[in-house]
């Protein structure tokens, strides 16, 4: 995901409780109300972190001949 993309949508809900648990729960809903559009074939699995509990996520690596990008 793109930074700018990733902070827009993260200082969206850190603002908004209610659109944070919405997000938690149908996140490619949320992020076509957002205006943030992904191919169908696309998921999203929404954590949060919590004080004793952080993720560490390991990104998919592409080819140079794939040309799916997700933005």
């Amino acid at each position: 995901m793109h930074d700018k993309i990733y902070e827009d949508i993260l200082s969206k809900i850190s603002q908004d409780e209610e659109l944070k648990e919405r997000f938690k729960k149908e996140p490619l809903v949320v992020l076509d109300e957002l205006g943030y559009s992904l191919p169908p074939n696309i998921q999203i699995e929404v954590v949060e972190e919590t004080a004793d509990k952080v993720y560490f996520v390991i990104p998919y690596h592409r080819d140079e001949e794939d040309p799916v990008t997700v933005w």
